[in-house]
């Protein structure tokens, strides 16, 4: 701040504020505050995290930012803060901010990691350990010649993308969607409805490609134990699930408006067969689930968009599973509908989980949808594959 501007500011202060440039011992001062009053850079987060003070945040919003936002948003759910969006920002806002925050401040510390610096090198020596697999060659060949068998015999093949498990903005789900845009992919975002936060609501604002689906309701397991893993399994009454089913369907579209696309994912791919009849009665247009289907629709105006290739080895390493499996069960899933043994109209589901992908999974991603764009085949938009019905058409 220009030194006329900040007497200024000085002069025109009332006896009881003090304004100062910023001091060497700022942490020691923070720590003696019953409350502060700031935006949510980083810097500042950590000196509050570090010093025990609660807070009034004012995040740096303009231009569509939203990483002091996110941050502040943390703190809040943690009981740590309060929050004053920008546009909402007026001294009696702030005030009334302030007025409610005083009687709360007692501060309790919060389960968060500190040790920053010692986890940024762990990160850095995993990354180092992980190069020769994300340098790995990889043999797109039988990709490519069950690509060239679909194109010779004009058997339409298409891709699509399923994500599931958003709940919130997070640097997973920015370079998740960063991917997709460097591709020109669509992108389907199984959400869970119950866990939905307003910060990916704001996320997905601005991304023409990407929309969200109906991903359960909590994704909570319900299966008895030693069965696989279901929240919408044929172990619960029908009329619970059914009434799960419709809140999400609800909340989501609530929250996300056009972002939101009607299509049910169950958790874990599962679904009981009792739940899928009622789905079109609560609005639903769509099902989703795993594997090749059978007939184009679940039920009497459900049509069935499934995923079939997961690049995670879940019950191994929940890493990359081996490359070569990989681009084999890819290649299956073209050949399985040039030779007619599955529906040809059925694009390929490509299903991913940003939240636990590592190093190498990111890389395996980008590789293949690299190899797919030097076809021109590229990964459709998710509305548009419902607005066309049970049918695709894409030259390859």
């Amino acid at each position: 701040m220009p030194e006329a501007e900040f007497e200024a500011l000085r002069r025109s202060a009332p006896a009881h504020v003090t304004v100062e440039r910023a001091r060497p011992d700022f942490r020691a001062l923070l720590s003696g505050a019953e409350l502060s009053v700031s935006q949510a850079g980083y810097n500042t987060v950590v000196d509050l995290l570090r010093c025990g003070v609660r807070s009034v945040l004012v995040p740096f919003e303009a231009g569509h930012e939203t990483e002091q936002r996110l941050r502040a948003e943390r703190l809040k759910a943690l009981g740590l803060a309060a929050i004053v969006p920008e546009a909402e920002l007026s001294p009696e806002r702030l005030v009334e901010a302030i007025r409610q925050e005083l009687p709360h401040a007692s501060y309790q510390s919060p389960s968060i990691s500190l040790d920053g610096a010692r986890r940024s090198v762990a990160v850095a020596e995993d990354l180092a350990l992980a190069r020769p697999a994300l340098h790995r060659t990889i043999d797109w060949s039988p990709l490519d010649q069950a690509l060239d068998r679909a194109r010779d015999r004009s058997c339409p093949v298409g891709f699509w993308w399923r994500d599931d498990d958003a709940v919130a903005a997070t640097p997973q789900l920015d370079r998740l969607l960063a991917l997709a845009g460097r591709f020109d992919a669509g992108i389907a975002l199984a959400v869970i409805p119950q866990a939905l936060e307003t910060s990916l609501i704001r996320r997905m604002a601005d991304e023409d490609r990407a929309f969200a689906l109906v991903h359960g309701w909590s994704h909570a397991n319900h299966a008895p134990a030693g069965q696989k893993k279901a929240e919408f399994g044929a172990h619960r009454p029908r009329e619970i699930m059914t009434l799960e089913a419709e809140q999400g369907l609800h909340r989501a579209r609530e929250r996300l408006g056009p972002k939101l696309l009607p299509v049910f994912v169950p958790p874990w791919n599962r679904i009981s067969a009792d739940v899928i009849a009622p789905l079109p009665s609560l609005g639903f247009t769509a099902l989703s689930t795993f594997g090749d289907r059978e007939t184009a629709f679940a039920a009497p105006g459900l049509t069935r968009i499934n995923t079939h290739i997961d690049p995670i080895d879940w019950h191994g390493t929940r890493s990359l599973v081996e490359p070569e499996e990989l681009v084999a069960g890819i290649a299956g899933a073209v050949e399985r509908r040039v030779a007619g043994k599955a529906d040809p109209n059925e694009p390929i589901g490509f299903l991913t989980h940003h939240l636990v992908h590592d190093e190498v999974i990111w890389s395996l991603c980008e590789r293949l949808m690299a190899h797919l764009a030097d076809r021109e085949i590229y990964f459709l938009r998710p509305d548009e594959l419902l607005r066309n019905g049970n049918r695709i058409t894409v030259a390859i």
